[in-house]
């Protein structure tokens, strides 16, 4: 299976079961003997957790992450002893026990956030990167059932126009 879940719908009351996530790394941080990445996908982000201790080749292969890989991991949903109010799923963390790399990535020109360090101008060119981003993503999805609305809405008019031209015809 793909994925069991999205990033962003995992929350304390998951805690304990074994899941399945895709996504692309947001950011790595190294600490000691563990490793720290953020795996996002377009309905939010999920900490995951690589311990040295629990499976070093792992380990190995998260420190060769890089911003934007694509990646696929199966692990246990645990509490986080650091929590972050600042993420909806901000109170658990992913203990990984197993990922898989999609895709690689050359490292992008600016950062896929919402507070991003790259200008217009190459926001625009690289357009294909710039529409990862949450806050674009949220206009899209937002957008999407109101361009539906209107489609039907003319759609429904077209009809009505249709159908009174031909009774008057008729008659």
């Amino acid at each position: 299976m793909y994925r069991t879940n999205t990033c962003g719908e995992l929350r304390l009351s998951d805690a304990g079961k074994t899941i399945t996530l895709a996504g692309w790394v947001q950011r790595v941080r190294k600490m000691g003997g563990m490793i720290f990445a953020d795996l996002r996908d377009r309905y939010g982000i999920t900490q995951l957790v690589f311990d040295e201790e629990s499976d070093s080749d792992l380990c190995a292969s998260a420190s060769k992450l890089g911003r934007e890989f694509c990646i696929q991991v199966k692990g246990a949903v645990r509490e986080r002893e650091s929590k972050n109010a600042n993420l909806p799923t901000g109170d658990i963390e992913i203990m990984v026990k197993e990922m898989t790399v999609l895709s690689k990535s050359q490292t992008p020109p600016f950062t896929i956030e919402d507070n991003t360090d790259g200008g217009d101008d190459i926001r625009m060119k690289y357009r294909y990167l710039d529409l990862r981003r949450p806050c674009v993503c949220l206009l899209y999805t937002i957008s999407e059932p109101t361009r539906q609305a209107e489609i039907s809405y003319a759609v429904f008019c077209l009809k009505k126009k249709t159908n009174k031209g031909k009774r008057s015809q008729a008659s």
